[in-house]
């Protein structure tokens, strides 16, 4: 791309504020782009698209299930899930409902079936994991308390996206054996609550066809 910039810079100390001259010139082989009075704009133009649209085009849908299919399937997966979770609260009465409190084991059963084994996948969304906590519980011992969070992004066949947190910890073990379990706690926690929150974006969903929410934007 046959383009130069020439940059002056003024700084003021007092506001610590600055002001940039940009020049451009463009070639033939620049028609791509358009000079406009904030900067640069590059084609396509996505300041007139709606958050849809945007997503559409990276791929992922966010806001609610990105087709019919997503919706058939995440409500099968909520029967599946309710169904496991009336069984459990029936072996454990007193407990009241047990739908968090299913093994990962079964949730991912549950979406197997509901969604097609070959028909979601997830993620560690890189750079989201950090230590919450860090201290030593037993100084002779060398052992350590630790809780750790990252983020987990699910993605269905269609593009229907969810990141979620997930957290773990491990108490009074040895440094090289607390980082190992805490992931693999935080990675099974976020994976769990992604799957949960489909049901949520469902039931969204669900309430504003009926109310005629998506109507109202249709053009």
């Amino acid at each position: 791309m046959s383009l130069t910039s020439c940059q002056q810079y003024s700084l003021d100390r007092t506001s610590k504020q600055s002001t940039t001259v940009e020049k451009y010139q463009f070639g033939d082989q620049d028609a791509d782009i358009k000079p406009t009075q904030g900067g640069l704009q590059w084609f396509p133009d996505t300041s007139m698209w709606n958050i849809e649209d945007i997503q559409r085009e990276l791929g992922h849908m966010t806001f609610k299930p990105a087709s019919k299919w997503s919706v058939d399937r995440i409500s099968r997966f909520f029967s599946l899930i309710e169904r496991k979770s009336i069984e459990l609260q029936q072996s454990r009465p007193g407990f009241g409902h047990q739908y968090q409190k299913l093994p990962i084991s079964t949730v991912l059963n549950c979406a197997n079936t509901a969604f097609g084994f070959c028909n979601w996948s997830s993620e560690v969304v890189p750079g989201s994991g950090k230590l919450v906590k860090y201290a030593k519980s037993d100084v002779a011992e060398q052992c350590y308390n630790v809780d750790y969070e990252l983020k987990i992004r699910l993605i269905l066949k269609d593009g229907t996206t969810l990141t979620r947190n997930g957290t773990g910890s491990a108490r009074s073990l040895p440094l090289s054996q607390e980082f190992s379990k805490c992931r693999k706690e935080a990675m099974t926690n976020g994976l769990k609550n992604c799957f949960y929150s489909l049901i949520g974006l469902l039931v969204d969903y669900e309430g504003k066809v009926k109310d005629g929410y998506y109507d109202r934007y249709k053009s």
